[in-house]
């Protein structure tokens, strides 16, 4: 399941600079996602891959609509929002291969 995993981020867009800004944050977070979803995994050897991909899913929309005094804070939302989106991804491959 970890290969699938890798090869999921094989397959994304390199961050690159001299793309619009908003290229370069998705890539980049979305990177960042996967790298710390395989450390999600390997933290929580109890749980089966897709058990810690679910948690780790859970947390990031968690993260994702918090507000502080009411108001979003937009970046930290966009980063949180984006791993939820490639855990989500990552979910469907792993569900896909049992």
């Amino acid at each position: 399941m970890v290969a699938a995993i890798l090869e999921y981020k094989a397959s994304l867009a390199e961050p690159v600079t001299a793309y619009p800004q908003t290229h370069f944050t998705q890539s980049s977070y979305s990177h960042w996602a996967v790298d710390e979803i395989l450390m999600y995994i390997f933290v929580h050897l109890k749980l089966t891959p897709i058990q810690a991909v679910e948690r780790f899913r859970a947390k990031m929309n968690s993260y994702s609509t918090m507000q502080k005094d009411g108001s979003r804070n937009t970046e930290a939302n966009c980063i949180f929002s984006i791993a939820y989106d490639v855990a989500t991804d990552i979910l469907d491959i792993l569900i896909a291969m049992e």
